[in-house]
């Protein structure tokens, strides 16, 4: 089962990038295990079981299992932010269907790596308010995707491209709640 990542593990200890290789074995070992056992059975003994490794491999790479957890959350991120971040540029250019059809291609791939995690959140108070921090001190979270979203209704409401009527906040509402 870990020997595979184990194998990886030795071999890579002499090889440029190995620390950050391993640092990746370890996230995906973390994410196998909450996966197949939840966030309670996620024991750093146990992702270091999966992976193949010492326990105390994974504190050469996090602190502390809280830490472990949250960069696993922020690895989630990046399919959905790039929808987003280009959204503000695609106003006037190929349909508003596709532009959000996007987004949404964006979001799905986003839940489906990041629902399952978040969803064990709630069971560990510590881990939330961690990663509530985590985003108030980079200023993430949802208000940016809502944002994003009404900045882009707006202006294509100004093209005349969505009816004045629409409301902005519906639509960041549809399109992510049929998301869920």
């Amino acid at each position: 089962k870990g020997d595979l990542g184990l194998r990886k593990i030795k071999a890579q200890k002499s090889m440029p990038g190995a620390k950050a290789e391993t640092r990746q074995l370890i996230l995906d070992g973390a994410k196998k295990v909450i996966r197949e056992k939840g966030l309670a059975g996620a024991t750093t003994r146990e992702i270091a079981r999966e992976v193949g490794c010492a326990d105390g491999t994974l504190y050469v790479h996090f602190a502390n299992r809280i830490e472990l957890f949250l960069a696993l959350l922020r690895q989630s991120l990046p399919p959905m932010t790039g929808a987003l971040r280009e959204l503000e540029y695609l106003a006037g250019r190929g349909t508003v269907r596709s532009n959000l059809e996007t987004v949404v291609r964006g979001a799905l791939e986003f839940m489906r790596e990041f629902v399952p995690l978040a969803a064990s959140l709630f069971a560990e108070p510590e881990l939330l308010r961690a990663h509530q921090e985590e985003l108030r001190k980079h200023n993430e979270g949802p208000h940016l995707s809502l944002a994003a979203v009404e900045a882009y209704v707006r202006a294509e409401q100004r093209l005349g491209r969505v009816d004045k009527h629409v409301n902005p906040r519906v639509v960041y509402a549809l399109l992510f709640g049929a998301c869920l």
